[in-house]
């Protein structure tokens, strides 16, 4: 199976996260021309869409694909808050980065649970 089908195999609650994750994160192409920022976003989430299909190549459908995120988004979201007074509080690019910061934020803490697991647990 394919990382794709054994995503479409997850719960519609996990499903409807990870296509927030991808419409998030592949928003940023709206603001590209410009902004600098979301374009470290996008770069940051197809580098670690790539990197996150060589970990499936590898390990399978395992916790470790999370190592993906953490990878790419971790240092993304320290950008952005060393960013934050260049990007303000007003303007709808503004508003798209805060949205990209909280959502990237709280699928880090899921991706460090979910790597932590797979370094104390082994593959599942």
């Amino acid at each position: 199976m394919t990382l794709l089908e054994h995503l479409q195999q997850e719960p519609i609650w996990l499903q409807i996260w990870i296509n927030w994750l991808v419409l998030v994160n592949l928003g940023g192409i709206v603001f590209v021309w410009s902004r600098v920022e979301p374009r470290w976003v996008v770069i940051a989430f197809l580098c670690s869409a790539t990197f996150m299909n060589y970990l499936f190549g590898i390990h399978g459908y395992q916790r470790i694909l999370g190592s993906a995120h953490i990878i790419f988004w971790t240092p993304l979201l320290v950008y952005l808050v060393l960013r934050r007074n260049e990007i303000g509080r007003y303007g709808v690019s503004a508003l798209y980065l805060g949205v990209v910061f909280a959502t990237d934020l709280i699928s880090l803490m899921i991706d460090f649970a979910d790597v932590g697991r797979f370094f104390i647990n082994g593959p599942q």
